[in-house]
């Protein structure tokens, strides 16, 4: 559960999903399309 935990907190400062709300569940910020779009940006040659 700790590694979960990580990878949670990662995609909400990368703006992915929202804040953690207790036992509820985070809110999906952004579009399949717009993770896309992140992620081909994040892996692109410099």
């Amino acid at each position: 559960f700790a590694r979960a935990g990580r990878v949670m907190d990662i995609l909400e400062r990368q703006g992915v999903v929202g804040p953690s709300l207790g036992s509820k569940a985070r809110e999906v910020l952004m579009t399949v399309e717009e993770l896309e779009e992140a992620l081909k940006s994040e892996s692109a040659p410099v």
